[in-house]
């Protein structure tokens, strides 16, 4: 997974998403823990001492719904789901769209996570290794 600044500072995008295509779980706490550095990541969190911070404002990811690809999966669904179940912020989704630039066939759908603070530092609080 990698966390992308993109040129607008409330936006960063998610890459990487597929290699977590059964684990949501995985993915938020390795979303977690990748912005949890002293440093300041790209929409990330500003660690004050063993506490998270405050997230960036919204994050965008990316999930092939169709096509011939090995890729192909439900990690866009599962991941929109588990925020929601979890209560780590609102997610909305784009339709599902025909990848025009590299792919005749692929179809693909758009999420933008807007992240909870409160949500993700309670999620966490009960998730993070020991």
């Amino acid at each position: 997974m990698e966390i992308n600044g993109l040129n607008c500072c409330a936006l960063s995008e998610i890459a990487g998403l597929e290699s977590y295509s059964g684990d949501p779980e995985q993915f938020v706490r390795d979303f977690c823990e990748e912005l949890s550095f002293p440093s300041y990541s790209p929409g990330g969190f500003k660690r004050v001492g063993t506490q998270l911070g405050e997230p960036g404002a919204h994050y965008v990811f990316t999930a092939l719904v169709r096509g011939e690809d090995s890729y192909r999966g439900t990690y866009g669904n599962n991941l929109a789901d588990y925020i929601k179940k979890h209560k780590l912020g609102v997610v909305v989704q784009s339709p599902i769209m025909l990848n025009r630039q590299n792919y005749d066939d692929h179809y693909v759908r758009a999420w933008i996570w807007s992240p909870s603070p409160k949500g993700l530092k309670r999620w966490w609080n009960k998730h993070k290794e020991k």
